[in-house]
């Protein structure tokens, strides 16, 4: 397993030491600039999935079958995460709903590893990271009073909860439901479920969220 983790470790810091070192970014503090970090590297982990997916045949077929091919994207993502709740974590200001979620995360990453199905089912639901592409330019838009361009990142996010990040939730409960005997005892099954079916319910969350900010500046912009 260390070895695994070599290649994808210096791929996270390499992007990270390239964006603190932006030369546009660096009048910026360094919590702006984690969220354009979250950002590019969503970026890379959608883009990676979605041609892994376009040159795929039968995604839906073994999916929780192990693919080799995929273990540098499963390691990169792990790290990922893994930095991500460090980062949280040093916040004197902590986001408690994004912990959650990464916790959550990171528990699925683990039974993945431990019981061996990181096979199409990654890239499948790497895709709901495209909500994050969002994060670096929405904070950006805030930071510098644009607000009619955060509230326009806001309506995309809802859309993408609703459109991209349900429906893969979803099909993520039915395969488990499908396939729980691939998955190792049973009680992993029932954990996962129950992993998906609070990330929904963090995405109703951050629905909310996003429709509260989008409706309270649409009365100050209206004014």
């Amino acid at each position: 397993m260390k070895k695994n983790l070599i290649e994808p470790f210096f791929f996270i810091v390499v992007v990270a030491l390239i964006v603190k070192n932006m030369p546009y970014l660096k009048k910026y503090d360094i919590k702006l600039k984690f969220n354009i970090y979250r950002s590019v590297m969503c970026s890379f982990f959608v883009i990676k999935s979605t041609l892994y997916l376009l040159d795929s045949e039968n995604i839906l077929d073994n999916v929780f079958s192990t693919v080799k091919e995929l273990e540098p994207l499963f390691f990169k993502f792990c790290l990922y995460i893994f930095f991500d709740i460090i980062f949280t974590l040093s916040r004197t200001k902590k986001r408690v709903d994004l912990l959650i979620h990464h916790f959550v995360i990171l528990a699925v990453c683990f039974f993945g590893y431990k019981f061996n199905f990181v096979g199409n089912i990654l890239p499948i639901l790497l895709l709901n990271e495209v909500i994050s592409i969002l994060s670096g330019f929405d904070k950006l838009s805030l930071n510098n009073n644009r607000i009619r361009e955060s509230v326009l990142f806001k309506k995309i996010r809802k859309i993408i909860i609703i459109f991209i990040r349900l429906p893969i939730w979803i099909l993520f409960i039915y395969l488990i439901s499908k396939n729980g005997k691939k998955l190792g005892p049973s009680h992993v099954s029932v954990i996962l479920t129950l992993i998906s079916i609070s990330i929904i319910g963090l995405d109703i969350y951050w629905y909310k969220k996003c429709s509260s900010f989008i409706n309270l500046n649409h009365i100050k912009l209206s004014k």
